[in-house]
């Protein structure tokens, strides 16, 4: 390689990503690097280098990658795709093989990836609400949102069931601080009607029966409780 002009470098690194030879591709892009530590083409190694460790399967070096070129240029024109980037990985790590195969009951993937992953996008649609991934990255937003809430709402659903009710209207509250407007808002108040009553904590029942009746009218359950 060190014999290599650079944009034989260049060409050599591309042709390498675009034939899944990711390996090959880091080392030239890392001699890319080396020879050019500054300037748009450094700025472009380490790009490319988040989407080939991404590739590649290496979750770990790709986020190292865009945190490392979010520090280094935090207001770069591509930051935008940097935190993208952030969110695909952790969204993918969040999603297990067997969940893209059979789609199970989502909720029940890694809260932790899916909050990391969350925040990545949420900076995209917040900081570049007109860049080209903040359409994307909104849709992905929402999803896990909806699902994170649920996830809060499977805990509480076993707190109920246990008669932990203190624990369960905790849980029920996190959806309500957390992802309110979501559609696991109208169960999590449900449950603190319940869990507030099995309390004889009658205020804040009657509290959230008023708020399920004024935003949830229909709620078949109400008839319930």
């Amino acid at each position: 390689m060190a014999a290599q002009s650079t944009q034989e470098l260049i060409i050599q690194a591309k042709d390498n990503t675009r034939g899944a030879q990711y390996k090959t591709a880091i080392s030239y892009y890392d001699t890319l690097e080396a020879r050019l530590p500054m300037g748009s083409i450094a700025e472009e190694a380490k790009l490319a280098k988040i989407y080939i460790y991404y590739k590649d399967r290496e979750p770990e070096k790709a986020i190292a990658e865009a945190d490392l070129f979010l520090k280094t240029y935090p207001n770069h024109a591509y930051a935008d795709y940097a935190w993208y980037m952030k969110g695909m990985i952790d969204y993918d790590r969040a999603l297990s093989i067997i969940d893209k195969l059979l789609p199970p009951d989502r909720s029940r993937i890694n809260p932790a990836q899916m909050k990391r992953s969350l925040i990545a996008f949420e900076t995209v649609v917040k900081n570049y609400p007109n860049g080209e991934y903040a359409e994307e990255s909104l849709q992905r937003a929402i999803f896990l949102r909806n699902n994170l809430s649920k996830s809060e709402m499977n805990v509480a659903d076993f707190y109920m069931r246990r008669k932990a009710y203190i624990a369960a209207a905790n849980r029920a509250q996190n959806v309500l601080d957390l992802y309110d407007g979501t559609p696991s808002t109208v169960d999590a108040l449900y449950l603190q009607v319940k869990a507030y009553r099995e309390l004889k904590l009658d205020v804040l029942a009657n509290d959230r029966l008023r708020i399920l009746q004024l935003n949830f009218p229909r709620d078949p359950r109400l008839s319930k409780l």
